[in-house]
C-alpha cells in the first residue's frame, strides 16, 4: 500500500500572518476515492493532509477498528484530494462545511456510515429513534436475551457477585441516598407495581411460606419461643424503669 496525496494546499500565508490569541484555524475538506470504484469517501481535519491520511491507513491496518474510509483504501490506488480549505472558528464550523459537501454527492456513493454533522434536535431524534428501535428489539427478541443474560450470569456469577459487593462497599452511602429519595419520590408508583406483583404471585408465595414453614418448623417455633422471652424482659425492665422515674 502506498499513501497518494493529490493536493493544492494554500495554507502557509494563512498560518504565518496569523495574529496571536486567534483561536481560529484553518481546515480541510478532502475526499478519499479511487479508480476502481465510484464509492469515495468525505472527511474534514485540521491536520496537514499527510498526516490525516496516514492516520486513515494506520486505523485501516488497525483490525480493532472499522473505519468507513476502509472500504476505498482496500484498493491499492486509493489516493486522497483536497476540495478546499477554510478559515474556522470552531469544530462545529468544519463539521458543517463537511456535511454542506458530503450533500453534493448523492447517499448511495458514499462509504460515510455516519453524517458529519448534527443539529441538537437532528441529535435528539435520533436518540429517540434508537431507543425505539431498542425498545422494539427487546420485546421481539425478549425470551433470546433473558437465555443470553442467565446464561452469561451462571457463567461469571461469582466474579459479578464479588464486582457488586465490591461497588456497594464503596458506594453504599451515596447509593442509600439515591435509593431513599428515590422511593420517596416514586412512592404511589412502587406501592402499585408492589401491589402488582403481589397479586400475580399470590398463590407461589404463599405456596412457599407453607413450604418454608413446614421445612424450618422447629427453628421457626425457637425463633418465637426467644422473641417472647425477649418481648417479656423488655417489658420487665420497662416496668422497673417506670417505677423508679
Amino acid at each position: 500500500m502506498t499513501e497518494q496525496l493529490e493536493s493544492n494546499y494554500l495554507g502557509d500565508d494563512y498560518l504565518n500572518d496569523k495574529i496571536e490569541g486567534d483561536t481560529s484555524f484553518l481546515g480541510f475538506i478532502y475526499k478519499i476515492v479511487s479508480s476502481s470504484t465510484e464509492m469515495l469517501y468525505i472527511g474534514s481535519t485540521e491536520l496537514p493532509l499527510i498526516q490525516r491520511l496516514r492516520i486513515h491507513i494506520n486505523d485501516f491496518k488497525n483490525p480493532n477498528k472499522n473505519c468507513s474510509s476502509q472500504n476505498i483504501l482496500k484498493f491499492p490506488n486509493f489516493k486522497m484530494v483536497l476540495i478546499h480549505t477554510l478559515i474556522c472558528k470552531n469544530k462545529k464550523d468544519l463539521r458543517k462545511e463537511e456535511l454542506r459537501i458530503f450533500l453534493t454527492y448523492p447517499r448511495n456513493l458514499l462509504v460515510n456510515i455516519y453524517r458529519p454533522f448534527l443539529t441538537d434536535e437532528q441529535r435528539e431524534k435520533n436518540k429517540i429513534d434508537a431507543h425505539i428501535k431498542n425498545k422494539e428489539y427487546r420485546e421481539i427478541n425478549k425470551d433470546k436475551i433473558k437465555a443470553m443474560s442467565k446464561l452469561h450470569y451462571e457463567a461469571n456469577k461469582e466474579r459479578l457477585k464479588q464486582e457488586t459487593k465490591k461497588y456497594y462497599q464503596a458506594n453504599k452511602t451515596i447509593l442509600n441516598i439515591k435509593n431513599k429519595q428515590y422511593r420517596e419520590i416514586n412512592k404511589d408508583k412502587i406501592q402499585a407495581r408492589e401491589k402488582i406483583h403481589y397479586q400475580q404471585n399470590k398463590e407461589v408465595k404463599k405456596a412457599y411460606s407453607k413450604k418454608y414453614a413446614t421445612e424450618n418448623k422447629s427453628k421457626l417455633a425457637k425463633n418465637k419461643k426467644e422473641y417472647r422471652l425477649r418481648i417479656r424482659y423488655e417489658n420487665y425492665i420497662l416496668g422497673i424503669l417506670q417505677s423508679i422515674l
